[in-house]
């Protein structure tokens, strides 16, 4: 099966079910770490500015780890994994990708410098693509 998926199939990251929060954050943590620095990442952009499930004022965009715990998340589900900004920060490239009506506002606060997430992540080349005109 790995074969139909391409030489790198080995590389995804299996998430680790039925297990309590923090075993599984550290389980995907010793996992992301053996794969840093990334290459590429590819990240959405919600209506309220957050990526990946890293949520505007959220203590896990301070986190120090790779990997964190989302609790009360605003959107469903409640409780969640994320990579932080520290381990977006190593790919080489990020793209954003912010498709809709919906996300016009994030986009524009995105460009006018607002603290949102995805500002957090400072890797060397970054890249909005977007629909919208602001």
């Amino acid at each position: 099966m790995a074969e139909a998926l391409g030489p790198r199939a080995d590389r995804l990251l299996p998430f680790p079910l039925g297990l309590p929060p923090e075993e599984a954050q550290r389980r995907m943590e010793a996992r992301v770490e053996g794969l840093l620095p990334f290459g590429f990442a590819l990240l959405g952009v919600g209506e309220d500015g957050h990526t990946a499930s890293l949520f505007p004022g959220h203590p896990a965009l301070e986190s120090p780890r790779l990997v964190e715990v989302v609790r009360n998340s605003p959107k469903p589900p409640p409780l969640r994994l994320t990579l932080t900004p520290k381990a977006l920060s190593t790919a080489k490239e990020v793209v954003f990708l912010a498709l809709g009506e919906e996300k016009r506002e994030a986009v524009r606060r995105l460009l006018l410098g607002e603290d949102l997430p995805p500002r957090r992540i400072a890797a060397p080349k970054v890249r909005l693509i977007t629909d919208q005109e602001v």
